[in-house]
């Protein structure tokens, strides 16, 4: 079982994409984000993050996102999804 899908049930998705985004040593394409985050359509997630500062674009043939390592949120949610076992590192 995973605790933290569970505990934020409602989140599901959002936690996916983090999770897709943070274990990424690359910026991924929506595409690329879905498959790994085992989701469909993201848009909407990705535009909130946008909007919130976590995730940055990245302009190339194809449109990508990355995670913005130097928010202090980004930061401080990762090590705690690491440290409960959500995402690996």
């Amino acid at each position: 079982m995973d605790y933290v899908e569970e505990l934020f049930k409602g989140c599901v998705k959002t936690l996916r994409v983090f999770r897709a985004l943070v274990e990424s040593d690359k910026p991924l394409s929506r595409y690329a984000i879905e498959k790994n985050a085992l989701v469909y359509d993201s848009k909407k997630t990705l535009e909130r993050f946008i909007e919130l500062g976590i995730v940055k674009t990245v302009e190339s043939a194809v449109l990508k996102y990355e995670i913005n390592r130097e928010n202090s949120f980004v930061k401080e949610l990762e090590h705690f999804l690491v440290k409960v076992g959500y995402i690996s590192k």
